[in-house]
């Protein structure tokens, strides 16, 4: 079995490839499965449960599940590959509630990976790279909005992590336009996380030149550990004493979570908002068939100062509050904790007025 991987959470990219059955499908033909392709299926994924989850006996564990349902006929009657991969990555979910394990329908994304396994073409590359890299630019790297609040708070609306490869100069501009603000909310409410190039730079902002401890990796394949440290040198203006606040959500996630819980764990931002969603670990795509591939976990985060992770259970917030009043709530937090630290009196009225006028929207809500 082939062992290069492909990452999507952290700073390797690896990929595993597994040999396609010999079923051929016309591309005008929608596909539909049958109750053989449903033991087919269930089968390869199985195997490669065992063989590469980050935890091999509740890999098996799954696997035997999987198996259940399957000789119970929960499958039988779903011929749609979309909905059959949605069924499949819910019951992927049910032993141990790993949010990064899926199942996914994508046939050209498929196309995409054997082609980057099996020496393509330096053209065939620069094309695969260059669809990935155009979608990720329309969407601005994830950096969806940033502007300055009243009383000086910048705000940073960051969607995902994207590598720095491609997006440092977006990153770099966002931060250099934040970098006169006296405290900033980060917010994470719509992340699904990224990788950890960008989680490292971006981290490294709020932090002085000497280099801190965030997290380590421990990795089944390579039976080994990586740790994770701030950046000793990153271009532009450090923030290390500025005022943070990160916004999370059950929808905030792993790189999210990752950025959010190293953070906590140092006491150097206040989290607001609502329990995220649970995923620690770092996955690989590996292809099932023609039409499927999954995300199966195969490393996983451990804090060095709480000695766990997330998985599964969440980051609680420091101040929980509804999502809807994240922003709110950690900017008239960022004005009470200005206001205490000013000595400007000018500066300080002006700061109390607008609290005042703050909590006064805030109690006819």
């Amino acid at each position: 079995m082939m062992k290069k991987m492909y990452v999507s959470l952290l700073l390797c990219k690896l990929i595993f490839f597994i040999a396609p059955n010999n079923r051929i499908l016309l591309a005008q033909q929608p596909l539909k499965l049958t109750q053989q392709d449903h033991k087919e299926l269930v089968n390869k994924i199985s195997t490669l449960l065992e063989e590469n989850y980050l935890f091999p006996e509740i890999g098996r564990e799954i696997g035997v599940y999987l198996q259940k349902k399957l000789h119970e006929e929960k499958y039988h009657t779903i011929s749609n590959p979309r909905i059959f991969a949605r069924q499949i990555t819910s019951d992927l979910q049910q032993i141990n509630h790993d949010k990064h394990l899926s199942l996914v329908y994508d046939p050209q994304r498929v196309k995409d990976l054997r082609t980057e396994e099996s020496q393509p073409s330096e053209e065939e590359l620069r094309e695969i790279e260059q669809r990935r890299i155009e979608k990720r630019r329309r969407n601005n790297f994830g950096f969806r909005k940033i502007e300055i609040l009243e009383g000086n708070v910048g705000y940073l609306d960051l969607r995902s992590f994207r590598s720095t490869d491609y997006a440092a100069s977006t990153a770099l501009g966002a931060l250099s336009f934040l970098s006169n603000s006296d405290a900033i909310i980060i917010d994470l409410r719509d992340n699904y996380g990224g990788q950890a190039s960008m989680y490292l730079l971006l981290i490294s902002y709020f932090f002085d030149s000497e280099m801190v401890h965030l997290s380590d990796l421990i990795n089944r394949n390579s039976k080994s550990t990586q740790q994770f440290w701030t950046l000793p040198y990153i271009p532009g203006k450090r923030l290390p004493d500025v005022d943070l606040f990160i916004l999370t959500s059950e929808r905030t996630f792993s790189a999210a979570e990752e950025f959010t819980y190293d953070l906590q764990s140092l006491e150097r931002a206040v989290v607001v908002g609502e329990t995220t969603g649970g995923g620690a670990h770092l996955t690989t795509r590996m292809v099932v068939d023609d039409n499927f591939y999954m995300f199966i976990p195969f490393a996983g985060s451990r804090n060095p100062i709480t000695n766990t992770n997330w998985e599964g259970v969440g980051i609680q917030p420091d101040i929980e509050v509804v999502e809807v009043d994240a922003l709110k709530t950690a900017h008239l937090l960022a004005l009470k904790a200005l206001i205490n630290k000013t000595k400007d009196e000018n500066w300080k009225r002006e700061l109390a007025s607008l609290i005042a006028k703050m909590e006064i929207e805030k109690g006819k809500h």
